[in-house]
C-alpha cells in the first residue's frame, strides 16, 4: 500500500523562497512547517482517494473536501463513514478536511506516490498527525495549502517526516495508556469503527474514551503536541506533558488530573498520588487527604483528614490552568500555615533541558525565621554550571540593588546543578561543597512552557521561568485570580481573590510599555487604579510603582510590586517591597 509522503508546508517561507512564483527546489522551513528536498513532480492524472471518517462513531453525511497540488474534490460520506473522492487533473499530495454539523473539523492527508490512488482515513488521530506535520493550527494549514501557487503545491516532503509525526503521536498515546497502535499507520491502515476487533479501531476507541474523561479538547491536545519546546528541552518532555492532558480530570476542575504529583513544601518533598475522580490525595506513607470542592469556586478545594471532611486545620488548595496546585497547609513543626506547591511528576529531564536563560523571584534566609526577597536572572550551561548571574537583593527588599556575578566570583558564590537519578529532579550543591544542600524540580505545561522550583535546607526557596519578553496587554482584558501571601517568616495568610482590568496602554509597541489597570480585592472596598510597566526592571518581569489613587474614597495607597508571570502556567509571583511579602497569584478558570 502507498504510504503518505507529505510534510508540513511553511506557507510564508515558501512564498518568500520562491518569490511567489516558479518552482523551488531544496529544503525550506518557517512558521512551523518543514519542506523536504524531494523535487519529483507527479504527472497530472485522475486521482482517487478512499477512506473512512469516524470519531466515536462512523461519520455519515459529512462533507470531505480535498485540495491537492493540482485539483480539488468534494464528496459526502456514506452511512458507514466511507467515502471515495475523485480529483480530476490532479497531482499529489492532497490535504483533506471533514466538516459535519456539531462535529469538530478533522483533517487528513493523502499521497499515492507514482500511482493514481491512495487511502486516507479521517479520525481524531489523523487530526493529531496533520497537526504535528503542520506545526500549526490544522484549519489554517488547510486554508493556506489551498491558497498556495501551483508550483509550491507540487513540493513533496520525505516520507520520514510523516512517519516521524506518527511516531510522536503514538508515543504520546502510549504514555497515556493507549498501547494498541504500535505498528498501525494512522493514515492508511484499515479501520473498524468503535470495535476492539483490530488494533486501529481499539486504539481510536480508547483515545475517545480518554479524551471524554480528561476535561480537555482535541484542539488543546493538538496545540500541545505542536507547541514549541523551551530552549534545550527534549521532545520526550514535550510528549509527557501532552500525554498528561489525557489523564482523568476532576469534574469541577479540568486542570486537576489524576496521576503522580511532585509535592514540595519548601522544607522537603514527596510524591503523592492524585485520584481526580475520587478527589483524594495519597502520600508515600499512605496518608489520605480528602478534597472537598468549595461551592461556586471551580478549582478551589479544602483538604481534610477524613472522608467525613473533618480536620482541625484543613488545607486550602487552588489549581492553575496548567495543573499546578497551590496549597496553604498546616505546618506541624512550626504550628502555622505555610506554602506548598504540587504539579504532575515528569521524568526524563536532563541538564540540557534546563540549560539557558532564567528569571526568578526567591526568598533567601537572612537570620533565624526571617527571609528576604530577591530577584534574579541567570544563564545555566548544559553542564549545570552557571555562565552568568544578576542577583538583586537588599535587606530593605529593594531589588534595584543588583550585583552581576562572573568569572571566579560566580564560581565562588553560585551553586551548580546535578541530576538526582533516584528521585528525578536535580540537586543543588553550593560552591566548595561536596554534599547537595538543595533541590530543584522542573515542570513543562502542555503549552510548551517551562518553570522550576528550588528549595534549600535553610528554608530558602525560589520559583523561576524561562526569560521571555512580555507583550503589551489588551485594553479591556483582565484577570480573576486567587492570591496567597507569605510573610518574611514564611507564614502563609488566607487565600484571597481579586480582579484586574486593563484600562489603557501607553505604547503597545514599546519594549517597556506602561499600562493602567483597575485592581480590587473580592469582598473589600479597595477598588483603585494603578500603573504597571512590562519588562521592568529586566525583560520578563513587570513592576508596579508605589502610589496612591486619590480619585476614590477613601484614597487607596499601594506599595511597589516586582512581578514575574510564569507564562503558560496561569501563575504570577510577586515581591512586595513595603510589606515584605512573597505572593503567588493563580488565575481562575474562565
Amino acid at each position: 500500500m502507498n504510504k503518505l509522503t507529505i510534510a508540513a508546508l511553511a506557507v510564508l517561507a515558501l512564498l518568500g523562497a520562491c518569490g511567489g512564483g516558479g518552482q523551488s527546489q531544496g529544503a525550506a522551513s518557517g512558521g512551523g512547517g518543514v519542506i523536504g528536498n524531494n523535487t519529483s513532480i507527479p504527472t497530472i492524472s485522475t486521482l482517487t482517494i478512499t477512506g473512512r471518517a469516524a470519531n466515536t462513531i462512523a461519520l455519515s453525511g459529512a462533507t470531505v473536501d480535498y485540495v491537492c497540488a493540482a485539483g480539488t474534490a468534494s464528496v459526502s460520506t456514506g452511512t458507514d463513514g466511507s467515502y471515495k473522492a475523485t480529483v480530476a487533473d490532479g497531482k499529489w499530495p492532497c490535504i483533506g478536511e471533514l466538516t459535519s454539523a456539531g462535529t469538530t473539523p478533522l483533517h487528513t492527508a493523502a499521497n499515492g506516490g507514482a500511482g493514481n490512488s491512495a487511502t486516507a482515513q479521517i479520525t481524531p488521530l489523523t487530526e493529531l498527525v496533520v497537526a504535528k506535520l503542520a506545526g500549526t493550527d490544522t484549519k489554517t494549514f488547510f486554508s493556506n495549502f489551498k491558497a498556495l501557487p501551483f508550483a509550491n503545491k507540487s513540493l513533496v516532503a520525505a516520507d520520514s517526516k510523516v512517519q516521524s509525526a506518527q511516531t510522536a503521536v503514538k508515543t504520546v498515546l502510549a504514555a497515556a495508556g493507549i498501547s494498541t497502535l504500535g505498528t498501525v499507520d494512522l493514515l492508511v491502515d484499515a479501520l473498524q469503527v468503535n470495535t476492539a476487533s483490530d488494533a486501529h479501531g481499539a486504539g481510536l476507541q480508547s483515545f475517545n474514551t480518554k479524551l471524554a474523561g480528561a476535561g480537555t479538547t482535541l484542539g488543546a491536545l493538538a496545540s500541545s503536541l505542536v507547541a514549541t519546546p523551551p530552549p534545550g528541552a527534549g521532545t520526550e518532555i514535550q510528549q509527557v506533558a501532552t500525554a498528561q492532558l489525557l489523564q482523568p480530570a476532576a469534574v469541577n476542575c479540568p486542570g486537576l488530573r489524576g496521576g503522580i504529583y511532585r509535592y514540595i513544601n519548601f522544607v522537603g518533598t514527596d510524591k503523592v498520588y492524585v485520584d481526580a475522580e475520587k478527589l483524594t490525595v495519597t502520600n508515600s506513607k499512605n496518608y489520605v487527604t480528602y478534597l472537598k470542592p468549595v461551592d461556586g469556586d471551580a478549582c478551589h478545594f479544602k483538604g481534610y483528614d477524613s472522608s467525613a471532611f473533618a480536620s482541625a486545620s484543613p488545607s486550602d488548595l487552588v489549581v492553575s490552568q496548567a495543573g499546578i496546585v497551590l496549597i496553604r497547609g498546616w505546618n506541624d513543626l512550626f504550628s502555622n500555615y505555610a506554602l506548598a506547591i504540587a504539579f504532575p511528576e515528569q521524568t526524563g529531564f536532563t541538564l540540557a533541558d534546563v540549560a539557558g536563560d532564567w528569571n526568578a523571584l526567591s526568598m533567601e534566609a537572612d537570620i533565624a525565621q526571617t527571609y528576604v526577597g530577591a530577584l534574579e536572572q541567570s544563564t545555566i550551561g548544559s553542564d549545570g554550571v552557571a555562565i552568568s548571574v544578576r542577583f538583586c537583593q537588599d535587606p530593605s527588599w529593594d531589588v534595584s540593588s543588583c550585583k552581576v556575578l562572573s568569572g571566579t566570583e560566580l564560581q565562588n558564590q553560585y551553586p551548580r546543578l546535578s541530576i538526582n537519578k533516584d528521585d528525578n529532579g536535580f540537586y543543588l550543591t553550593g560552591p566548595g561543597k561536596s554534599t547537595p544542600g538543595g533541590r530543584l524540580f522542573a515542570y513543562r505545561s502542555g503549552t510548551g512552557d517551562l518553570f522550576a522550583v528550588n528549595f534549600w535546607t535553610d528554608g530558602s526557596f525560589g520559583i523561576a521561568a524561562r526569560q521571555r519578553t512580555l507583550a503589551a496587554p489588551t485594553v479591556g482584558s483582565g484577570t480573576n485570580s486567587w492570591n496567597l501571601q507569605i510573610s518574611n517568616a514564611l507564614v502563609a495568610a488566607d487565600i484571597s481573590s481579586g480582579t484586574t482590568t486593563i484600562v489603557s496602554v501607553a505604547d503597545a509597541k514599546a519594549a517597556s510599555t506602561s499600562y493602567l489597570r483597575t485592581n480590587q480585592t473580592t469582598g473589600l472596598a479597595d477598588l483603585h487604579s494603578e500603573t504597571l510597566t512590562n519588562n521592568m526592571p529586566y525583560s520578563g518581569f513587570r513592576q508596579r510603582a508605589a502610589g496612591k489613587d486619590t480619585s476614590v474614597t477613601p484614597n487607596q495607597s499601594f506599595s511597589r510590586l516586582d512581578q514575574l508571570p510564569l507564562q503558560g502556567m496561569g501563575i504570577t509571583i510577586s515581591l512586595n517591597e513595603t510589606n515584605k511579602r512573597f505572593q503567588v497569584s493563580v488565575q481562575k478558570p474562565n
